[in-house]
């Protein structure tokens, strides 16, 4: 089987990692270069985006600022997963007296900017170690805080102890921290019970394939796959034919290089897809100026791969 080029939207099933994914794929597909973007834990189900062949040179240009999550959260247990598949390390009947105005306002004050601290259950390192292999093993150390952002927030129902909700928010927010804390302001503590990543930068849950499908012998799995540029927002601009060499072998490519060319000093360090003359994806260019002080693109990635 030749190997694929180009993006997979996977619908993750619960129960395996996003490594696991990756690993059935690679074994199915007889995929050398492959490789997911943005993890999602075992109990989550959702978008994952899977890049193959050259598709795997375009993870550092994919917009994956916002993900979006629908989950329901469970009032009054605290686990040392944060999650329902942990073991219980307390529970705690105090959400019986919490209104659901006040869950409300709670939820509410948990919006824009916010330091939170990864679970132990995760696969942030300490030390170069994997804080899940550290918690297996017993240990729970300090962790650093990190910066993430809620940009919005919905509340589906609050139903005590269950509360659903959607939320957009920035890459590397963990939503079990989200739901821990949470629960710790309201006094009860609280776990998440499940969890749906219904988007993952430009990725949607509407055009995500099933695993299965994907995986099953008589799939068109060269139908599914999205073209390794399909998911830049980037502006694009094409060369004429005479720059074609010059681009692929990746060379800074100026004004006479392209048909329309209408970039200013005021572009500078925007990025810019570069096409060829019969579509084909090139590149990735960068508006800089050369030695000479002249405006030019140089690509931060060359892409096409001659025969």
């Amino acid at each position: 089987m030749s190997e694929l080029n180009g993006i997979l939207n996977i619908l993750k099933p619960p129960g395996l990692t996003s490594f696991q994914v990756v690993q059935q794929l690679r074994k199915i597909l007889e995929q050398k270069k492959i490789g997911h973007t943005g993890t999602l834990d075992p109990l989550a189900v959702g978008v994952l985006p899977v890049c193959l062949g050259k598709g795997t040179k375009i993870i550092p240009f994919l917009p994956e600022e916002k993900k979006q999550y629908v989950f329901e959260m469970e009032l009054g247990v605290r686990t040392d997963t944060l999650d329902r598949e942990g073991r219980v390390i307390s529970r705690d009947d105090g959400w019986q007296k919490i209104s659901p105005d006040e869950i409300k306002r709670i939820i509410a004050g948990f919006t824009g900017k916010l330091s939170q601290v990864p679970p132990m259950y995760s696969a942030v390192k300490k030390n170069g170690q994997p804080l899940y292999q550290l918690a297996r093993e017993g240990q729970e150390v300090d962790r650093e805080t990190r910066k993430v952002e809620i940009y919005s927030r919905k509340i589906y129902t609050v139903d005590p102890p269950v509360i659903r909700l959607q939320l957009e928010c920035s890459r590397g927010t963990y939503i079990r921290s989200l739901v821990r804390d949470i629960g710790e302001e309201l006094g009860c503590g609280a776990v998440l019970n499940f969890l749906i990543r219904t988007r993952s930068g430009p990725f949607h849950l509407d055009s995500s394939q099933p695993l299965h499908r994907i995986t099953a012998d008589s799939s068109p799995r060269a139908e599914m796959l999205l073209p390794v540029s399909a998911p830049l927002n980037l502006p694009e601009l094409k060369i004429r034919q005479e720059a074609f060499k010059y681009a692929v072998n990746g060379a800074s490519l100026y004004a006479h290089n392209f048909a329309d060319f209408h970039l200013t000093a005021a572009d500078l360090d925007k990025k810019f897809v570069i096409k060829g003359p019969e579509e084909e994806f090139i590149a990735v260019s960068r508006v800089v100026r050369d030695d000479d002080g002249r405006i030019c693109l140089h690509p931060e990635r060359v892409f096409y791969q001659q025969n």
